[in-house]
């Protein structure tokens, strides 16, 4: 067992540079072409793969954040049920930015030409279209609830 999988207990991945299929970092050589692996490239080639593993599982959250925008819509829409509806879709919309923000810092110079690195891309501009969409719909139950506050502020004070 390698020193990697000791420390982390995860185990590391990388592309053949021969075949391109997924090869653990403890095998000698690919179970698929049977080349022979170079274990510092392979260390070096692990690290980039679990970077861009992140990258694309950060811009998979950000994606089900924004997605789930309009079920918080719909909450504020319900009767009774509009304050948790309003403040789900509050919280939402600033997290979306701010997280897809946080991958850009993180992750925007990563240049991997991968479809699955496009994919990513494409799911943070998805957020962010659902995200403007949903605050345009958003705007007048975000009026509603501001005059409602404002009433019971005004109502408190008297």
């Amino acid at each position: 067992m390698s020193k990697e999988l000791e420390l982390t207990g995860r185990i590391k991945v990388f592309r053949c540079p021969n075949c391109s299929e997924f090869v653990n970092l403890t095998m000698e050589e690919c179970s698929f072409c049977r080349s022979p692996i170079d274990h510092d490239a392979a260390k070096v080639a692990a690290g980039k793969q679990e970077t861009l593993n992140l990258a694309v599982n950060n811009a998979r959250y950000v994606k089900i954040l924004a997605q789930t925008m309009p079920a918080f819509y719909g909450v504020a829409l319900i009767p009774f049920m509009g304050w948790i509806g309003f403040w789900g879709f509050l919280l939402l919309a600033f997290l979306v930015p701010i997280m897809s923000v946080r991958r850009w810092v993180s992750f925007g110079k990563m240049q991997a030409d991968e479809p699955i690195s496009k994919r990513s891309r494409h799911n943070v501009k998805v957020a962010w279209a659902i995200w403007a969409l949903m605050l345009v719909l958003f705007s007048p139950i975000l009026l509603y609830h501001s005059v409602l506050i404002w009433e019971i502020l005004q109502s408190s004070l008297m």
